[in-house]
C-alpha cells in the first residue's frame, strides 16, 4: 500500500486545520458551561423543563429550553470522557467551521494559499465566540448552510430538501437557527435581485449565477419548513422568536460584553476591520470595471457584518457570510497586482516524503501540546482560576443559612455544584429572569442608593462574591460576617433578614 503523496497545498490546507484545532483544544472555561452541564443532568432525569428550577428569584418564571438536545449532548460527553471531551468536541467544531470558511472563499475565487492566509484572518476574528459552549454550533452550521445554498446555485436540485432536517436539528441544538434562516432569506431576496438586475440589463453579465423560478420555488418551500422546524421543538414558537428577545433586551444587550459590539482596540477586531478593507478594495473593482456585482454575495456580507458591527457574538456569522465576497473581492486585489494562482501539481516522491515528515512532526507535536492542555490538572486549575470552587465547598460542608446572593459570573458553577441546596440569585440565563430582577441585581452590584434591599425582599442571609468586588465594605459596614476568604472569592452571613 503507497502513502499519498501530499503536496504543498494540501500540506498547507492540513496545516491551517491542525492550527485551529489546537488554538481552540484549551480549557477556556465558559461560566455558562456548567448550567449547560446541570441542565442535561436534569433533563435526563426529569425532562425538560419549561420554568426556572434553578433559583430563588425567578422560580417558576416561563423558562424556553431553546438549547435542550445541545445541553443533553455536553452532558453525555461530559459522562463519558470529562471536561476534556468537551474540549475536544469544541475544537473539532471550530476546526470544521474554518474549513467551511475556508470552502466559502475557494468558491468566492481566491486560490488555496490566500484562502489559507484569508481563513486565519477571518477564524482568529473569530476567537472571542470560541470555547465550550452550544453557540459554537451556529458557527459551524452557518457555514454549512452557506456552502450548500452556493452549491445548490452551482447545481440545482431536490438535494436542497436535505436542508429540512439540517434546520429540524439545528433548532432543537440551539435556538441561534433563526440566523440561519435569516441567510437563507437573504440568498433568496438576493437571487430575485439578481433576476430583475438581469431582466433590466438585457441578459448581460452571465458569468453571475442565477436561479430559475422552480429552482426559487424550491428556496423557498425550504424556507417555510425551516421556519416551521422551529415550532417542532418543546418551546414551539417561542423557540423562533426566542432570539428577538434577546436582542430586545437592554440589560443584556448594555452589560454583558459579549453582545457588545466589537472594540477595535483588541487584535481581534483589528483582524476584522483588515477583512473590511479587503473588501472594499477589491470591490472597487466592479466599479471600476462597470461590472455588476454578484447581489446574493453582497447582501449575505452585509447582513453578517450588520450583525458583526453590532455585536462581538455575531462576528462567526460575519465569517461565514462575507467569505464568499471576500473570496471575490481577494481576487480581484490579487488580479489587479498581476498574481494569477498556479495550478496544484503532482508532487515528486521527493517532495512527498519531505511533505509527510513535517506532517507527521507537526501532528505528534500538536498531540503533545494538546494532551498537556487537556490533562487532569491543567483542567483543574482552569477551572479553579475562574470558578469559586474552593468556596463552594466551605458553602456545602459548613450548611450557611440561605437564602443566596451570588455574583453572575458564579451562577453557572452553583448550578451545577450546589443544586439543590442553594438555588442561585443570578446566572447567565439573564432570559429567564427578565429586565426587572436582572436590574434588580444590578442594583445591588454596582452599590446604588438602595442596594441592601433587593437582598432584604428576597430574604438574603448569605453572599457569595469575587475577593475584589467593592460590595464587601458595604457588607462590613452594615455588620455581616466574613466566614470565607480566598484568592478568588469572599462568603459573607448575617443572622436575620
Amino acid at each position: 500500500m503507497s502513502l499519498p503523496r501530499i503536496g504543498v497545498q494540501r500540506l498547507l490546507q492540513l496545516v491551517f486545520l491542525g492550527f485551529l484545532f489546537v488554538a481552540e483544544a484549551q480549557p477556556l472555561i465558559d461560566t455558562d458551561l456548567w448550567w449547560h452541564l446541570a441542565n442535561g443532568r436534569y433533563i435526563l432525569a426529569h425532562g425538560i423543563p419549561s420554568v426556572d428550577v434553578y433559583s430563588h428569584t425567578a422560580v417558576g418564571h416561563p423558562w424556553v429550553v431553546h438549547e435542550w438536545l445541545a445541553d443533553v449532548t455536553f452532558y453525555g460527553v461530559y459522562q463519558g470522557l470529562g471536561i476534556a471531551g468537551l474540549v475536544l468536541l469544541s475544537a473539532v467544531v471550530i476546526t470544521l467551521a474554518g474549513w467551511m470558511v475556508y470552502r466559502l472563499l475557494r468558491r468566492g475565487g481566491l486560490g488555496t494559499n490566500s484562502a489559507v492566509v484569508m481563513g486565519v484572518v477571518l477564524m482568529l476574528a473569530t476567537t472571542p465566540s470560541w470555547g465550550a459552549r452550544p453557540q459554537v454550533i451556529n458557527f459551524l452550521f452557518a457555514g454549512i448552510l452557506c456552502d450548500r445554498l452556493l452549491a445548490y446555485r452551482e447545481r440545482p436540485g431536490r438535494a436542497l430538501y436535505m436542508l429540512v432536517p439540517f434546520f429540524l436539528l439545528w433548532a432543537n441544538l440551539h435556538s441561534g437557527y433563526v440566523v440561519g434562516l435569516g441567510l437563507l432569506a437573504v440568498f433568496l431576496a438576493g437571487e430575485f435581485l439578481q433576476t430583475v438586475s438581469a431582466r433590466l440589463r438585457g441578459g448581460r453579465d452571465e458569468a453571475v449565477a442565477r436561479l430559475g423560478r422552480r429552482d426559487v420555488r424550491r428556496l423557498a418551500i425550504v424556507l417555510v419548513a425551516g421556519v416551521l422546524a422551529g415550532f417542532a421543538t418543546p418551546g414551539g414558537y417561542r423557540t423562533v422568536l426566542f432570539p428577538f428577545g434577546t436582542l430586545a433586551s437592554s440589560p443584556i444587550q448594555g452589560i454583558l460584553a459579549e453582545w457588545a459590539s466589537p472594540d477595535f482596540h483588541t487584535w481581534q477586531a483589528r483582524l476584522l476591520l483588515l477583512s473590511i478593507l479587503v473588501l472594499v478594495a477589491g470591490c472597487a473593482g466592479w466599479v471600476r470595471l462597470a461590472r455588476m456585482p454578484d447581489l446574493t454575495l453582497v447582501a449575505w456580507c452585509l447582513a453578517g457584518l450588520t450583525l458583526a458591527l453590532t455585536s462581538v457574538r455575531h462576528v462567526p456569522i460575519y465569517a461565514v457570510a462575507a467569505a464568499p465576497l471576500l473570496g471575490v473581492a481577494g481576487s480581484n486585489l490579487l488580479a489587479g497586482v498581476g498574481f494569477k494562482p498556479r495550478p496544484p501539481r503532482r508532487p515528486t516522491p521527493a517532495m512527498a516524503t519531505a511533505n509527510l515528515a513535517i506532517l507527521a512532526a507537526l501532528s505528534l507535536g500538536a498531540v503533545f501540546f494538546v494532551g498537556t492542555r487537556v490533562s487532569g490538572p491543567a483542567i483543574d486549575r482552569a477551572v479553579a482560576a475562574v470558578e469559586p470552587v474552593a468556596a463552594t465547598d466551605y458553602l456545602l460542608t459548613h450548611h450557611l443559612p440561605g437564602e443566596l446572593y451570588n455574583d453572575y459570573s458564579y451562577g453557572g458553577w452553583l448550578i451545577w455544584k450546589a443544586q439543590p441546596d442553594y438555588p442561585v440569585y443570578i446566572d447567565g440565563r439573564t432570559e429567564v429572569y427578565g429586565d426587572a430582577t436582572f436590574n434588580e441585581y444590578l442594583i445591588t452590584n454596582q452599590l446604588n442608593d438602595g442596594w441592601q434591599e433587593p437582598l432584604d425582599r428576597h430574604g438574603v442571609r448569605t453572599v457569595m462574591i469575587g475577593n475584589g468586588d467593592r460590595l464587601k465594605f458595604l457588607l462590613e459596614a452594615k455588620g455581616w460576617r466574613l466566614e470565607y476568604q480566598d484568592d478568588l472569592a469572599r462568603i459573607y452571613t448575617r443572622d436575620h433578614v
